[in-house]
């Protein structure tokens, strides 16, 4: 005959229950043991073997267990294992003797003796920053509203040569040489072999012109003011033009200390006005520009959830305000810096991109560099100047030698006709007396009135053409509107979501973690405070009866709060990572 020996202690403000929403985890049974015996309030030892799932009747007052909520009970006779378990209900049987009702507490009865294999996790409190206090990336999307706009908090410009901007002057023969030169269709080598003529006048944006040197000798260059002036006065200039426009990146670095190599100093005259600028002759390829923005991170509220400087809930976007952007997730750049590659062009129309290193890729070392356009922001629209055409100008050298025949074609047809008027006068006359002079006359005085008829007719047109306004052969993009604003370079623009929207996301994964949605043993202590798990198909075996296994499969399907001291639903823990 087996002797009483079985331990049950009622236990009272247990901060749990049967819905296995929130639960204590423990690291070791003293820890668990020593725990609940502090909530004990009422002990009773003389009880024969307890069996699971059962009623037990304790000798106490119902009234005086109005507050337990929770039985440990030890049948030491047998395993000396505590089982853990709720109260489901309290019945009354006389003043001496009640009922209790209990359903195991299959977590924490179980606790010790359940062991995960990889499982789906769905989401949980992982690690949110690395050692250096940089975000850890974790980009799976949670479904959760976060407002419709976004509050700007940092906007960075970057202009490649800070306040030096560049005149491109494209023409379909050259402009500089001398007679010999002037007016000769010249092969260039601009990234490929062209037929036009490139010229390049650097300046600043007050119109000064910046230092410039050539083979390590300073030159002097006109005013930008200068070479617009002498381009629309000199015929030969602007009526060759294919393109002017106003861009700051050319895709040559060392424009302000170049090399004979590249370019040479050009000068562009007729008989009346000059100027001095640069002419490329010779530009295999073109250079690209790096910038190092700072901290990608850099400009952002801080957050104390490292999700929330993920996409959707940041942006970070490269504008140039003439209507192009492009648009960056910043977790997706490798690295701890922001950096930028420019790169540029000297065509009939420039264009420049704009890109992010690193970006989408593994790879630091510069092999993908060529391929940093695929995401860039390209503007293919530079800031063109009008090129305003003289009609007469154009007219006359565009019919110089017409003209000229015409007029002599006009003289001589004044000289025969009077002539030939005058021989039949002294024939007539001879033949046909006074009234033959007479006609011989009128047809020499018509002659000679014709003649001036058509040269009054052939000026009447010039004058006419010279009457009509000058007109744009080009029609400049805004320049004035770009430039004059400040609209130049590149400027980096970062964007969060709206307070109100941080604080509701910040509860809720302080509460619930992040969505993981991956294959792996779920963490459950990696925090200071409390961890969340909720888990699809979670994969548990141990010692244990199965119903116990099923229902602790159920219990972190449904998801379940773990919490690490006496503090269970107190949300205001920090909960840092351990």
């Amino acid at each position: 005959m087996i002797s009483p020996n079985t331990e049950v202690r009622l236990l009272s403000d247990v901060p749990f229950n049967l819905t296995y929403e929130h639960t204590r985890w423990f690291t070791s049974t003293i820890d668990q043991t020593n725990y609940f015996l502090s909530k004990a309030s009422h002990t009773f030892t003389q009880f024969t073997y307890q069996r699971e799932e059962q009623a037990i009747r304790v000798p106490a007052n119902y009234d005086s267990l109005y507050d337990c909520n929770y039985v440990m009970y030890q049948n030491k006779n047998y395993s000396g294992k505590w089982f853990y378990a709720f109260i489901t209900k309290k019945e009354y049987v006389n003043p001496e003797m009640t009922k209790i009702y209990f359903e195991i507490d299959v977590f924490q009865t179980y606790r010790f003796e359940m062991l995960w294999n990889p499982s789906f996790v769905e989401r949980e409190h992982c690690q949110r920053w690395n050692s250096d206090g940089t975000p850890i990336v974790n980009t799976v999307d949670e479904g959760l509203m976060y407002g419709t706009e976004y509050d700007t908090v940092s906007v960075k410009q970057w202009i490649p040569h800070t306040d030096t901007y560049f005149l491109v002057i494209v023409s379909k023969q050259t402009l500089h040489g001398g007679s010999a030169n002037v007016g000769k269709i010249v092969p260039t080598i601009n990234g490929n072999v062209q037929p036009l003529s490139y010229y390049v006048h650097p300046f600043k944006k007050n119109g000064s012109t910046p230092n410039v040197t050539l083979d390590g000798m300073d030159i002097n260059l006109s005013s930008v003011q200068d070479v617009l002036t002498c381009l629309y006065s000199q015929t030969t200039a602007v009526n060759n033009i294919v393109s002017l426009y106003i861009t700051d990146y050319i895709g040559y670095n060392n424009f302000l200390n170049a090399s004979s190599q590249w370019v040479d100093q050009a000068t562009i005259q007729d008989s009346t006005t000059s100027f001095n600028t640069l002419y490329i002759k010779y530009m295999p390829y073109y250079d690209t520009m790096d910038k190092d923005m700072g901290g990608k991170w850099t400009g952002y509220k801080t957050v104390t959830e490292s999700k929330l400087l993920m996409y959707p809930y940041t942006q970070l976007t490269l504008d140039d305000f003439k209507g192009n952007r492009a648009n960056f997730k910043t977790e997706y750049i490798n690295g701890d810096n922001l950096w930028l590659k420019v790169k540029g062009s000297i065509g009939t129309s420039n264009k420049v991109s704009y890109g992010v290193k690193n970006y989408n890729t593994n790879n630091t070392d510069g092999f993908f560099d060529e391929i940093v356009d695929e995401t860039a922001l390209i503007n293919n629209e530079p800031n063109d100047v009008p090129i305003i055409t003289d009609l007469l100008a154009a007219y006359l050298q565009g019919n110089k030698n017409t003209i000229a025949n015409q007029k002599s074609s006009i003289l001589f047809n004044q000289v025969t006709g009077a002539f030939n008027g005058m021989v039949n006068t002294a024939m007539m006359g001879h033949m046909m007396g006074v009234s033959g002079v007479m006609q011989g006359i009128g047809e020499g005085v018509q002659s000679l009135g014709n003649g001036y008829l058509q040269m009054q007719g052939l000026l009447a047109k010039q004058q006419d053409i010279a009457n009509t306004p000058p007109s744009i052969a080009k029609m400049g993009s805004n320049s004035s509107y770009t430039l004059g604003n400040g609209y130049s370079g590149v400027y980096i623009i970062k964007k969060q979501i709206k307070s109100e929207y941080i604080k509701k996301l910040t509860d809720f994964f302080k509460m619930y973690g992040y969505k993981l949605n991956e294959v792996k043993i779920p963490n459950l202590h990696t925090r200071q405070h409390f961890n969340f798990v909720k888990t699809v198909g979670a994969n548990i075996h141990g010692d244990m009866p199965n119903e116990a296994i099923t229902k602790l499969k159920a219990i972190f399907d449904k998801g379940i709060t773990l919490w690490h001291g006496d503090w269970v639903c107190d949300y205001s823990k920090t909960n840092g990572e351990i």
